[in-house]
């Protein structure tokens, strides 16, 4: 790539570095693989169950490198809009009834009705904790205060 400053060595393209903890959370999943090879695990699972040590987007970049080694994927339309990623080890033979049955799970709890009462139970949680610590509740579905 030629310098935009006359005297100016040319750029040199850098790779994209690699974050040092996507590499150590992939050897953590393939591990935890390893020892689970007859299981299957769908994206968010998995996202959840290493929320404590690596953020989400670090699993799920560490996951994509795994992808097509020892860890196998799957993907499997449970509704419209709603189409999760299965993995499991390579040497898992019998996975297909367990992205089945987790995928008609997924299904269930991702119908309009659960979801709303959920959020709508959620709702009612944070507006109780908040009454508990001394937050008054002014309005409903508002858009700006007035002091």
């Amino acid at each position: 790539m030629p310098s935009a400053y006359p005297g100016e060595p040319p750029a040199q393209e850098a790779e994209p570095r690699q974050d040092p903890y996507v590499d150590q959370c992939a050897e953590s999943l393939l591990a935890f693989f390893r020892e689970r090879r007859d299981e299957v695990f769908y994206m968010k699972q998995l996202e959840v169950l290493w929320e404590k040590k690596y953020y989400h987007w670090i699993t799920a970049r560490a996951l994509s490198l795994l992808e097509g080694g020892e860890i196998r994927t799957v993907s499997k339309k449970v509704r419209e809009g709603i189409q999760p990623k299965f993995f499991f080890h390579r040497r898992n033979r019998y996975y297909k009834r367990a992205v089945d049955k987790a995928a008609h799970t997924i299904g269930r709890y991702s119908e309009p009705v659960i979801s709303r009462a959920i959020g709508s139970h959620a709702e009612n949680l944070f507006l109780l904790a908040l009454l508990e610590r001394g937050a008054q509740h002014q309005s409903r579905n508002s858009k700006e205060y007035e002091r």
